[in-house]
C-alpha cells in the first residue's frame, strides 16, 4: 500500500513471528513470495519466516534505490508495518557493494516482485505500483 499521495513511499506489513495472532500465511506472504522471486526458497528455508523477512529486509536496506522511513513506520499497532521511501536517482550515490553496472535496477526488480505477488492470493494489502 502507498503510503504517501505521490506514491513514492510504501507499506511493508512487519508482524512479528512470534505475536500469538501471527497468520504465517498471511502476515509473512511477501517475505515467502520474495524468497521465492529471489530462488532462495530452500528446502531448509521452507518454513522459516523469520529467514524470508530478513532476506527482504537486507535486500530493502542494501539497495541505494530504497531507504527506510523510521518515523512514518507503526510497529506497535495490531498490524503493523514499515514504511519505504523510492529514493531519487538525484539522491543516490555510488554504492561500493554494486560497483558494476546494474542492468536492471532494484526498483524495477521489486516492481516486476510486486506485479506477480499482487496477483496471488495475498497480495491484496498493496493498492498498486505503477
Amino acid at each position: 500500500m502507498w503510503d504517501d499521495d505521490s506514491k513514492t513511499m510504501f507499506r511493508i506489513p512487519w508482524k512479528h513471528a512470534g505475536k500469538q495472532d501471527f497468520r504465517k500465511d498471511e502476515d509473512a506472504a511477501i517475505f515467502k513470495a520474495w524468497a521465492e522471486f529471489k530462488g532462495k526458497l530452500t528446502d531448509g528455508d521452507k518454513d522459516n519466516p523469520a529467514s524470508w523477512k530478513t532476506r527482504l529486509r537486507c535486500a530493502l536496506n542494501k539497495s541505494p534505490e530504497f531507504s527506510e522511513v523510521m518515523e512514518r513506520a507503526q510497529l506497535d499497532i495490531s498490524e503493523p508495518y514499515k514504511v519505504y521511501r523510492l529514493v531519487p536517482l538525484s539522491e543516490q550515490g555510488e554504492t561500493p557493494t554494486c560497483p558494476h553496472t546494474r542492468t536492471e535496477t532494484q526498483i524495477q526488480l521489486f516492481y516486476k516482485f510486486l506485479q506477480n505477488f499482487k496477483k496471488s492470493l495475498f497480495g491484496f494489502w498493496f493498492v498498486s505500483v505503477s
